[in-house]
């Protein structure tokens, strides 16, 4: 599912807009790509499909005008603002971990700094970091292991500078699977730390 950023301006707005009109606007991502979106009143529809793209309507009766483009200086002098005070969009990652202990396998281990750099370069992070298992061993072991998981990300974080405020860490055991699975079942893709950046 692409997902997409949308401005809609509703009455008020200098400019671009007369009084009592709204304008929806669709933004494409950091990554460049460009989702869809359908703007429908009563009196009719418009698709917006393109970065920049924009419709303008006075009321739910009136149909949406014919899309757009508006250039990055307009959408500045527009919505700078409104964008200026969009937090960024979290980031999630999941580290995965060798059966019984708290060691990441390699592929995880080669995540570490990508993840690590991420936290230091999000302004303001908030960071939770929560630990799994899967079923192998009695739930209050599960339960200590994937706090142990958890904490060893946390102490990464921590080392490379992220305030040890910015963080919260919870272990939730065997009890959130990936994959579910009968009781005393290794799955690999159960044993992890999920780490997620606001």
């Amino acid at each position: 599912m692409i997902e997409w950023i949308l401005i809609a301006l509703f009455a008020g707005a200098v400019g671009l807009l007369q009084p009592d009109d709204n304008m929806v606007v669709l933004l494409a991502e950091e990554d460049g790509s460009v989702g869809r979106v359908v703007v429908r009143t009563n009196g009719g529809e418009q698709v917006l499909d393109q970065a920049g793209s924009a419709t303008t309507f006075a009321g739910t009766e009136e149909a949406p005008s014919a899309p757009r483009t508006l250039t990055a200086e307009e959408i500045n002098s527009e919505f700078g603002k409104v964008l200026d005070a969009h937090p960024p969009i979290p980031l999630f990652f999941k580290l995965y971990f060798e059966t019984g202990g708290a060691t990441l396998t390699p592929e995880s281990k080669a995540r570490v700094s990508e993840i690590l750099q991420a936290a230091k370069d999000r302004k303001h992070a908030r960071v939770s970091v929560i630990g799994h298992t899967d079923r192998q061993g009695s739930a209050a072991l599960n339960a200590e292991l994937a706090r142990k998981r958890a904490v060893v990300m946390k102490d990464l974080l921590v080392a490379a500078g992220l305030p040890t405020e910015a963080l919260t860490v919870r272990s939730h055991g065997e009890n959130d699977p990936i994959v579910p699975t009968a009781d005393e079942v290794d799955e690999p893709r159960n044993r992890r730390v999920e780490i997620n950046i606001r």
